[in-house]
């Protein structure tokens, strides 16, 4: 059955958009839409990508637009085994797209889903600590990225949750979606458009607040994330986003102790460091975050491996 998306150009797939080949829509959200495609060139080369492509509707966008070009600025300057890689940007068919590394596997939040829907109850904690620490890697190699004449660039993600850390089915984790990142490079202010850009329930203290974040902020939401796998409990879940708010900027965190008896006094100093509310109290890069977990990670999976982690995380 042929796949439809919000352009009736692209009624019929395959289609050609430009020198790619579109084979099947992923995903379409209220701005853009994600395709499976296939690259081809001389002597039979054949790669398959992702493109996003700009929904018809946000082409007059101009914030929106150049949210996107920004994404592409961006993460074209980066290449690391952690993060997803960005081959190209363009304009064809009179709308904007991305072209980025297919990642075969699935987001965090799709993987607790779906064990869910099976009946599995636990996550292992040895994947739980490997997904942070490739987290971590690739934060640190974006927070210290550089550009050609050797000043930094001053990177912060601000989105850093389940939904855009990818764990590949042949176990890598990859960080998906710099679009509304942070640099010196030019970028519309959060308050510029009166609103918070990015999921709440992992956003850190200043950035919930509206003031300025660094890359201690993107920290901040990695602690979050392994709190959250390794006790299995969300951290800041409210009935509204401005009870989040206060679950973030007012209220006492619980330990993971307190979550989880028995958590390890090692791994509970890592996760309550990253979560500090002060970010002069926290891990202050994320090259220090990740030898901190690589030295922690022998004795915490001595400890837990006897009970992995209930996941409750809807």
């Amino acid at each position: 059955m042929p796949a439809t998306t919000g352009d009736p150009s692209l009624a019929g797939l395959p289609r050609q958009l430009g020198k790619y080949t579109l084979v099947r829509r992923l995903a379409t959200g209220g701005m853009a839409e994600l395709f499976l495609a296939i690259q081809r060139s001389l002597g039979g080369f054949e790669k398959l990508i992702v493109i996003k492509r700009i929904l018809p509707a946000m082409n007059q966008d101009r914030g929106f637009i150049e949210m996107l070009l920004h994404e592409a600025r961006v993460a074209a300057t980066l290449s690391h085994p952690n993060l997803v890689h960005v081959f190209d940007v363009g304009m064809a068919d009179r709308a904007y797209f991305i072209a980025m590394e297919h990642v075969h596997g699935e987001d965090l939040r799709a993987i607790v889903r779906q064990m869910k829907r099976l009946g599995a109850t636990e996550f292992p904690i040895e994947h739980a600590l490997s997904v942070a620490l490739g987290v971590c890697a690739g934060l640190a190699y974006a927070h210290e990225k550089r550009d050609l004449d050797g000043a930094p660039l001053d990177i912060v993600h601000r989105d850093i949750s389940p939904q855009n850390v990818v764990v590949t089915f042949s176990g890598d984790v990859k960080i998906v979606d710099f679009g509304i990142a942070k640099s010196t490079g030019k970028l519309g202010d959060d308050t510029a458009s009166g609103r918070l850009k990015g999921k709440v329930p992992y956003m850190s203290p200043e950035h919930a607040r509206g003031e300025a974040v660094d890359g201690r902020s993107d920290l901040f939401a990695a602690g979050v994330i392994l709190f959250e796998l390794s006790t299995g409990r969300r951290l800041f879940k409210a009935a509204s986003e401005y009870e989040t708010f206060k679950l973030i900027c007012e209220l006492d965190l619980p330990s993971p102790s307190r979550v989880r008896p028995g958590y390890p006094p090692a791994l509970e100093a890592i996760v309550m460091r990253a979560l500090s509310r002060d970010p002069r109290e926290r891990w202050q890069s994320a090259r220090e975050m990740q030898a901190t977990r690589a030295r922690a990670k022998p004795s915490v999976l001595c400890a837990l491996c006897a009970s992995a982690a209930h996941l409750s995380l809807a």
